[in-house]
């Protein structure tokens, strides 16, 4: 395992992390405070956050703390509630008058108080990254900030430009660049002019290894790459406030691109599909970025998205108002796979603006049993064989060996991929899956070919208030909205209670449609949901 996961990282990123357990930067604090570069910087525009209570009271992923009483290190929180509290994105909705502004520099001096150098979190450099942006954009819409502040400001910069997050890379780099980025732009100060010079040259960099040909960020999650898309939009506005016309030509062709895959992978009910770590009200929703991009000149396609394979691995089918998302990609990029499920062939179906089939979510990051179980196969609806998940995900963001997946054929209604994941088993079997969508239904067709017979598992997970029922040879699923869909399989379905985990802290009871075999005497089993007249 160990092997499997080390053996695909860049030389670079194991020295960078050994290079940091022995070495922490040294940066002085500032002697004088730089001077704030205002300029009339878009902001997205998004409903209020109800995340900071006023005082030190907070709620981040369905779970309320008070800082008088857990403190900045977050006693008892889970360490991404922790980095939520450090981020400031509450910042974006205050508003500028007096009293909130007072409020807001009041909880900034407070952590600057308590949150001395080195601190664990606090001086993180992906929650820096964050704060330091958030406390930016928040001086350049409400006037500014104390010197103090300024201060501050600059000394986190400049020990962020000591701390690169080089060894993880993906998403994590480009939040320290863009953060360099707004420091080198907004702030007047000698190291000004290098934190910009860094941080451009990063934006590039990572703008050209992270987002493929389809404007998929290579991370391959919609939730991520909404964040990054984000990231992308906010460094646009940016850089035409201060007129670098060159980055903005680079990053308008990006946003572009990056719009458009994320709307061929939304469902019609408007918001993400959830392949590889996905959850609602982490990342800004799809139409609010699509507004944002509207305010600052970026192109938004407004036509529902047709048929499509995605270079990046995915097939989008639609037939009426019917549309199937299915998973035939990477589990991510080889050096950077933390967000990657073993969920490849897993697929998504929605009927209108109802969701039939899901993958189950996510609700946790931190290391231990429910975060192994949600990156699991059997959380996904796909096949698993022999017990086993497709790729070997294990702790909290580690992939060892991993399914490698292959487009087969594509049309507008069909789409055919395998994978060798299960290659490691005896007589090495190969799972294919076919997805035929009519008008009237889909028609998933599973096959197993290997040389030994294992057991093999399918799962249908069913969002929450999808209810399915035995039904005379098949099953019949009731949803909200009235209609219903009949689902007849070759072998026997079973239903089994489970949970849908749509947010971070959130875990509502469901159902799963499951069925089991021997592959070597049943190598195909076909699954059919029929919705239409027959």
């Amino acid at each position: 395992r160990l092997f499997h996961t080390v053996r695909h990282l860049k030389s670079g990123q194991i020295a960078v992390r050994v290079m940091r357990r022995v070495r922490r930067p040294r940066v002085p604090v500032p002697t004088s405070a730089p001077r704030l570069r205002l300029a009339a910087v878009a902001v997205p525009p998004r409903p209020k956050s109800d995340c900071w209570h006023g005082g030190r009271s907070f709620t981040f992923l369905a779970e309320t703390g008070d800082l008088d009483a857990i403190g900045w290190s977050g006693r008892g929180k889970s360490a991404l509630w922790v980095y939520n509290l450090h981020y400031f994105d509450c910042l974006a909705s205050v508003s500028c008058t007096k009293k909130e502004v007072a409020d807001a520099i009041e909880l900034m001096r407070y952590w600057a108080c308590c949150c001395p150098p080195g601190m664990a979190a606090a001086w993180d450099p992906y929650p820096m990254s964050r704060r330091i942006v958030n406390w930016l954009r928040f001086a350049l819409r409400c006037g500014g900030l104390p010197d103090d502040l300024l201060s501050s400001l600059a000394h986190q910069v400049a020990w962020l430009r000591q701390s690169l997050e080089l060894d993880i890379l993906g998403n994590h780099l480009f939040a320290n660049a863009k953060a360099l980025v707004f420091a080198g732009m907004c702030l007047a100060d000698v190291q000004a002019d290098e934190w910009l010079r860094t941080g451009s040259r990063l934006v590039r960099d990572q703008l050209t290894e992270q987002f493929l040909p389809d404007g998929a960020h290579f991370e391959l999650s919609p939730m991520y790459h909404s964040i990054m898309l984000e990231d992308v939009l906010d460094l646009t506005a940016l850089s035409q406030a201060y007129s670098d016309l060159e980055l903005e030509a680079l990053l308008l062709v990006r946003a572009e691109r990056a719009l458009d895959w994320l709307a061929a992978m939304c469902h019609p009910d408007g918001d993400i599909s959830f392949f590889n770590d996905g959850s609602f009200g982490i990342a800004s929703s799809p139409s609010e970025l699509r507004t944002y991009a509207r305010l600052i000149g970026v192109r938004v396609r407004e036509e529902a998205p047709a048929s499509q394979w995605l270079s990046s691995g995915y097939a989008r089918l639609c037939r009426n108002d019917a549309v199937v998302l299915a998973d035939i990609a990477p589990v991510g990029p080889d050096y950077q796979p933390g967000h990657a499920h073993a969920d490849t062939l897993s697929f998504e179906l929605s009927l209108g603006t109802q969701r039939v089939v899901v993958n189950a979510g996510t609700s946790v990051y931190g290391l231990g049993v429910e975060r192994e179980a949600q990156r699991a196969t059997r959380a996904h609806s796909t096949v698993e064989i022999d017990g086993v998940n497709s790729s070997d995900v294990w702790a909290s963001f580690r992939v060892g060996a991993r399914a490698r997946a292959r487009l087969l054929n594509f049309d507008e209604g069909n789409a055919m991929g395998e994978h060798d994941g299960y290659r490691s088993l005896p007589g090495r079997p190969i799972h294919r899956r076919e997805w035929a969508l009519t008008s009237t239904g889909l028609e998933v067709r599973d096959t197993i070919r290997g040389r030994k017979s294992l057991p093999a598992k399918s799962f249908f997970h069913l969002p929450a208030g999808v209810v399915a029922r035995p039904d005379q040879d098949g099953i019949a699923l009731a949803l909200p909205d009235g209609r219903r869909v009949r689902v007849i399989c070759t072998i026997p379905l079973s239903i089994l209670d489970d949970c849908w985990f749509p947010q971070f802290g959130v875990s509502l009871l469901s159902q799963t449609l499951h069925a089991q075999w021997q592959s070597g005497k049943v190598s195909e089993i076909t699954t059919s949901f029929q919705w239409g007249e027959q």
